[in-house]
């Protein structure tokens, strides 16, 4: 069950980063700024960080496990409209769409994971999130692959992508409300609460929340600009950019598998300030370095920021 909602969160940030992947063909088929560009990763992410507490929150007083399959059928109808838009308009409404799917999808996915995880709490959220990280590096490859040589309107057949999430997703949905109903036949045990003062539990989600904050600023930002900055600053093709921020994002990948064991070894305190402490001078060099000083701090700072992720979300306790 873990690694069918592991491979469904593949599917659905392969396809959320499909927006980002097409920003270069956009920006001159349709003379868009970098402002508007800017705008567009906002009306995706925006909507995705409102709706997701809201729809957590809901989760919890009234479990609906085929909100999952929802889930997938709004990303498919974002995906459609993206390959159909042809005004910045229609390009906004699609990034809007494509984050409600988004948001629908994750909190009930990871409510799943931690049902399946027989108390395995990190194991499962780090094979979560691995699954969405190896999703969002390999956009950048699909992107390269097929969208940039067959242009926008080829983004439409990752809708099929979104079908098959979708039948997955039923068959999860399915094994959700089963389990649920077993729980409620056999009465909920009592949840432990955390060993923490709420002062030092506000504290620590503070702290957790803005760290986290900090990571996705960059990571969002990397991700929309980073292929114009190697096109810019190195004169490379649109596709060899591509290809490059996929170096980045699968380092992000890797950095989350790793982060949990390092975390197991050396404290989880410890990974969570190294991984944005630790990150810092290299994305500060970044700028200034050459080619392939660019390729490894890319790498360094994807495998560093990214270490913390799974970690952050474990059990109450942590």
């Amino acid at each position: 069950m873990i690694l069918a909602v592991s491979g469904t969160h593949l599917i659905n940030d392969l396809i959320q980063f499909l927006l980002p992947a097409l920003y270069p063909v956009l920006k001159t088929e349709y003379a868009l700024s970098y402002f508007q560009l800017g705008l567009l990763t906002l009306a995706q992410q925006i909507t995705a960080c409102f709706l997701q507490p809201i729809m957590g929150l809901y989760g919890d007083l009234r479990p609906k496990p085929y909100m999952l399959a929802v889930s997938m059928a709004v990303v498919a109808v974002g995906v459609v409209m993206l390959a159909l838009a042809n005004s910045f308009a229609l390009l906004l409404a699609a990034a809007a769409v494509l984050g409600i799917g988004s948001a629908l999808f994750h909190p009930e996915a990871s409510r799943v994971c931690r049902m399946a995880s027989g108390g395995r709490f990190g194991f499962a959220q780090s094979s979560f999130q691995v699954g969405g990280n190896t999703g969002t590096a390999l956009g950048p490859l699909a992107a390269a692959l097929f969208v940039l040589p067959l242009g926008q309107v080829s983004t439409v057949w990752f809708g099929l992508l979104a079908v098959i999430g979708f039948v997955i997703l039923i068959r999860i949905a399915g094994w959700f409300a089963n389990h649920q109903r077993m729980l409620k036949s056999a009465g909920t045990p009592r949840t432990e609460g955390p060993q923490l003062s709420r002062q030092r539990l506000i504290l620590a989600f503070a702290v957790i929340g803005a760290l986290l904050l900090s990571k996705f600023v960059y990571i969002e930002t990397f991700k929309s600009y980073y292929t114009f900055f190697l096109i810019e600053r190195f004169g490379m093709e649109i596709r060899q950019a591509q290809t490059i921020l996929f170096v980045f994002l699968g380092a992000v990948a890797v950095g989350t598998f790793f982060g949990g064991p390092i975390g197991d070894r050396i404290g989880r305190r410890r990974v969570i300030w190294v991984s944005i402490v630790g990150a810092l001078p290299f994305a500060l060099l970044l700028p200034y370095a050459n080619l392939w000083g660019v390729i490894v701090l890319s790498i360094l700072v994807g495998l560093i920021l990214s270490s913390h992720s799974q970690r952050s979300w474990s059990t109450p306790r942590s």
